[in-house]
């Protein structure tokens, strides 16, 4: 595992390197006709140009190590706690059984996992996500639009990812301090483990309450409707059966 792991950072890093390899050429050739100053060019033209650039090196550095180093970080880390390490523990030897989390290999399949995420948003071209992941590169690769990535994606993920994780360690050390607090250290570090799984099917059964419950709303909808077009059916059919005996009645007189 450790050597596939050792591959696809070797690959990510041996293309890095293979695309300024190729591409050196024409991205010096372009740094030198911008920022090498001519003599028709002042000192404040200069200043001003190298602060251009140095704001959108920023940006493209805040936008990629974004992209590239927290987002993945933080996916691998929650596909960690809440499925990988429950998995361990209940498989292996309990709480007992000490669990690495090697951060190189999970950022490396954290990429891989922001990748998918990002192709399967894609998929559907015509809704705002990929509307907006689009966007952010409309400029180019090198000038990301760090507004709409921060509003439309940055953001949103930390903040979701930060709770993801947050939340049930929380919950578990509260638990440990009050219910658990006379309990031993195996027992407290399985509260801990088991936490994310808990927290997860929680979740799952909290939005299926919620679904079901807006079906049942449809379906009382649905019923109520046809009751009362049942209703009018039957109050319609005996106005027309009054009005033809009241009819049939002043012919025979």
């Amino acid at each position: 595992m450790n050597d596939v792991y050792a591959f696809c950072l070797g690959l990510n890093f041996l293309g890095g390197v293979g695309f300024v390899l190729l591409n050196g050429r024409s991205i010096f050739h372009h740094l030198g006709h911008t920022l090498v100053p001519t003599r028709e060019s002042n000192a404040f033209k200069i200043l001003q140009q190298a602060a251009h650039y140095v704001s959108r090196l920023a940006r493209v550095v805040y936008t990629y190590t974004a992209f590239g180093f927290l987002l993945p970080g933080l996916v691998a880390l929650v596909v960690e706690l809440y499925f990988i390490l429950p998995l361990h523990t209940f498989f292996g030897t309990g709480a007992a059984d000490h669990h690495v989390i090697c951060l190189i290999q999970n950022w490396t399949v954290g990429v891989l996992y922001v990748k998918m995420i990002g192709r399967f948003i894609l998929w559907y071209e015509g809704s705002r996500p990929a509307m907006a992941l689009r966007k952010i590169v409309r400029n180019g690769w090198t000038d990301p639009d760090v507004r709409l990535a921060t509003r439309g994606f940055i953001l949103p993920a930390t903040i979701l990812l930060s709770l993801l994780l947050a939340t049930p360690f929380g919950a578990a050390w509260i638990v440990n301090r009050t219910i658990m607090s006379t309990a031993d250290l195996g027992v407290k570090s399985a509260v801990y483990r088991y936490s994310y799984p808990f927290f997860l099917d929680q979740a799952i059964a909290a939005v299926a309450m919620y679904y079901v419950a807006q079906a049942f709303k449809g379906w009382k909808r649905r019923i109520r409707d046809e009751v009362y077009l049942i209703g009018e059916r039957l109050h319609n059919f005996g106005e027309r059966k009054t009005s033809a005996v009241v009819g049939g009645n002043r012919v025979g007189m």
